[in-house]
């Protein structure tokens, strides 16, 4: 072995005072913890006669992927209580070409969420909080440990304030409607009554028993009470003879 070297920041390496010659190679000894060869890769490298003293001689590696782990998280609001019902989504880890998102985990009524199987690096955590909550900041990064466990995703949840009921509108007082004012009945007009028609005492006729002066004689007894059924039977006395002098003169 000429000489052993590691590699640089960058992972460039090179060695000083050896000349390419055939029969000259590179061997990889070791890769860094957490790396490996790329499939198909060879540790052993021949360096060539003519190659360049500056020439490059590259070995591909790769990270090892490490096992999958479960991570979990608490979510609470500002005064300590869980928050049920949030959606987290992670994306990663970084390094990869194309990230992927991972399959969502919501929160428990305890306001766990845990998320099975996580291959441990580096990621993008997005957190969609449940109806009644505000969520910040938006995106934060979350760093997966090879042991799993809980991590900080770093979020801060608020309720939102219940907005207060509206105030009924009071019905407008409907304006009472005025009552028709009642047409006067006339009154009726009263009937005459008949006027009584007055008898007119008829004389007796000629020749009958008559007294000289019209007064009937008093015969002893109280006349106060004879006097008005004594006019009453001439009444009917002289209706009767006109009737009867009628009915002699149609004869």
């Amino acid at each position: 072995m000429l000489a052993q070297v590691l590699t640089d920041a960058d992972g460039g390496w090179s060695v000083a005072g050896v000349a390419a010659r055939d029969g000259l190679s590179v061997r990889l000894d070791a890769v860094p913890d957490g790396c490996r060869l790329v499939a198909g890769q060879e540790a052993l490298l021949p360096v060539a006669a003519e190659a360049e003293d500056d020439g490059d001689l590259d070995v591909a590696v790769e990270p090892v992927p490490l096992p999958a782990v479960e991570v979990s998280a608490v979510l609470e609001d500002g005064d300590g209580r869980p928050v049920p019902g949030a959606e987290l989504a992670l994306v990663g880890p970084e390094g990869e070409i194309e990230p992927a998102p991972l399959p969502p985990a919501v929160s428990d009524l305890d306001g766990r969420v845990t998320l099975p199987a996580v291959v441990p690096g580096t990621y993008q955590a997005t957190l969609t909080p449940p109806d009644g909550f505000t969520v910040s900041p938006a995106t934060t990064t979350v760093l997966v440990p090879p042991s799993g466990g809980d991590v900080d995703l770093g979020f801060v949840l608020e309720r939102v304030a219940a907005s207060p009921s509206p105030s009924p509108t009071p019905s407008p007082t409907p304006s009472p409607t005025p009552s028709p004012t009642p047409s006067p009945t006339p009154s009726p007009t009263p009937s005459a009554s008949p006027s009584a028609v007055p008898c007119t005492p008829v004389p007796p006729p000629a020749g009958g028993p008559s007294s000289g002066s019209g007064v009937l004689p008093a015969t002893g007894g109280p006349s106060g009470g004879l006097l008005p059924l004594g006019g009453v039977l001439l009444g009917v006395g002289a209706v009767l003879l006109a009737a009867g002098r009628r009915q002699g003169a149609r004869r």
